[in-house]
């Protein structure tokens, strides 16, 4: 008898144990998007932001490198991936370079893997119209939605492509101080 009591103790303790933990859900991939710019501003290059993108859930996710500043055009953006904004709230334009691909490939994609960080510094100072200087809150938009074209991959290419069910992402804000009118960008 004193058994079963013990073991009734037991598995109501186990059950209330189980109600007043939260449980933790299966998330999928995550991906964050986080910008920063260095503590110290260096006013030779006054528009370095640092990007950090995070798998914070428990699958992969395949990323289009075309969206990213990850990709190597020629040590400049492929397009205009952030959102650069004056103090008046109204969009910088962007001068920076604009990457025509064929088609989407396994080959245009990264993974992040759960748990996996990819960081990178960028200057903006060469990719958007600063006017006279002043103060320029940016963001970073990440579209997660493209997917491999099927007439360019094959079924077996395609199936280790990582969909994500984010749609996109969104960055937090920073901002960058610009000293006064920039240089035009000249190509040599």
């Amino acid at each position: 008898m004193r058994r079963f009591h013990r073991a009734a103790y037991l598995t109501a303790a186990l059950c209330l144990l189980l109600i007043a933990v939260p449980s933790v859900a299966l998330c999928a991939s995550h991906v964050e998007a986080t910008l920063s710019v260095p503590e110290k501003r260096d006013a030779e290059h006054p528009a370095i932001v640092s990007l950090e993108l995070r798998n914070s859930g428990d699958e992969p996710v395949s990323i289009l490198k075309w969206n990213t500043p990850f990709v190597q055009s020629g040590g400049r953006l492929p397009k205009p991936l952030f959102v650069v904004r004056d103090a008046e709230g109204r969009d910088v334009r962007y001068r920076g370079t604009f990457v025509n691909f064929a088609g989407v490939v396994m080959d245009s994609f990264i993974v992040l893997n759960p748990g996996e960080v990819l960081r990178k510094d960028i200057d903006l100072i060469e990719e958007y119209r600063y006017g006279d200087g002043g103060a320029f809150t940016v963001t970073y938009t990440l579209n997660l939605s493209q997917t491999p074209d099927p007439n360019l991959t094959s079924e077996a290419e395609r199936r280790a492509f990582y969909p994500s069910s984010q749609g996109e992402v969104e960055s937090n804000s920073v901002i960058i101080e610009i000293d006064g009118p920039t240089k035009p960008f000249s190509v040599g």
